[in-house]
């Protein structure tokens, strides 16, 4: 699996981040957007506050204000001026209350005051004491922190299987969160096979947890100190994600994921693998550069068959230079292996 960064590096950064990050409950009225120098500015007057604008607030900005995201994305580049003034117009004539988070200098996201802040100190202070009791092999686990989300993804090897005779794979599980609206806080098994250090996410039908950040209104403007103590009510939500977690570890999923990888073996691809990778490329929306990614792994496995091409795709993800894509990847080889068989037929017999 792709690597980013160790589980010590992972946990002193979000406490770093814990400790300066700021969120901000406004009246649209008292926000106003400034580009000074190329780069956008957004000034919370209410809070006497400003910061920059990450690209992330911009599509959001965008979204909510009802703005198309290329004609965004024109003023923005080529005239932002007439940017400020379509923005400005619309956030004071069409006022409502937004939830501004900020980290380092910068607005990183502008959500709706209904958003919940379930955070990555929180997850990892709540999954990883569940976890470790299972025994972690760190040394193949994979942590990434990137700007939209956080993702780990532990490998647990006291939990093995043989798919064929000398292709061992152990039990994983994958935890990711999106602090800024992008996706929601997620438990889900995985699969680690170690011929080729591939991960596989496992396909939506197996057992996941699944929390979307929404809850009750914020009805304070200003700033949003954080909680010292949880409150019970969050006691109660983050008790119930350990149980999840502690449920998704189940060896059973583990086990129906074998052997459903095990009968992936049978599956023959039948016509010309090219156009195989055609098919499947528009049934994933993969990119040119990683059809043919895919497709190399593939001729080189020498396995021509759904468990081969599955492979294919996870061992490419390895490849990919964005942590979040390469996740991406992995998990499309756990949709390639819960296929029902008529999708696998348009795949396998392409020709």
């Amino acid at each position: 699996m792709k690597q980013q960064l160790g589980l010590i590096q992972l946990a002193q950064e979000i406490q770093r981040q814990s400790e300066v990050k700021q969120d901000y409950l406004v009246n649209t009225r008292n926000m106003e957007v400034r580009f000074e120098d190329n780069e956008a500015h957004l000034a919370l007057d209410e809070v006497a506050e400003e910061f920059v604008l990450a690209d992330t607030a911009h599509k959001q900005m965008a979204g909510r204000l009802g703005i198309p995201t290329r004609y965004y994305d024109r003023l923005r580049s080529d005239h932002p001026d007439l940017l400020e003034t379509q923005v400005n117009a619309l956030l004071h004539r069409e006022p409502e209350q937004r939830m501004v988070r900020t980290l380092d200098g910068e607005a990183r996201a502008i959500l709706s005051d209904r958003f919940r802040r379930l955070d990555h100190d929180q997850l990892i202070e709540t999954v990883l004491p569940v976890i470790a009791e299972q025994e972690l092999d760190l040394e193949q686990s994979s942590f990434a922190l990137t700007s939209e989300r956080l993702y780990m993804k532990l490998v647990l090897p006291r939990i093995e299987q043989e798919v064929r005779e000398g292709d061992l794979v152990q039990s994983g599980i994958v935890v990711s969160n999106s602090e800024i609206g992008l996706g929601a806080l997620s438990v889900v098994p995985m699969v680690f096979r170690l011929v080729c250090t591939n991960g596989m996410v496992a396909p939506e039908s197996i057992s996941r947890v699944k929390k979307q950040h929404r809850g009750a209104r914020h009805d304070i403007l200003g700033e949003l100190l954080r909680q010292e103590t949880l409150d019970a009510h969050d006691r109660a939500f983050w008790m119930e994600v350990a149980d999840l977690t502690d449920a998704t570890l189940d060896p059973q999923h583990f086990e129906l994921l074998v052997e459903r990888m095990r009968l992936s073996t049978e599956r023959q691809l039948e016509g010309d693998p090219v156009k195989a990778i055609e098919v499947m490329r528009k049934t994933f929306q993969l990119t040119e550069s990683e059809s043919e990614g895919i497709l190399a792994h593939l001729v080189r496995g020498g396995e021509l068959t759904q468990y081969g091409l599955l492979n294919a795709v996870t061992r490419h993800a390895q490849d990919l230079e964005s942590y979040s894509r390469s996740t991406d990847l992995e998990e499309i080889g756990g949709k390639i292996l819960e296929m029902p068989d008529s999708a696998w037929r348009r795949i396998a017999r392409a020709a």
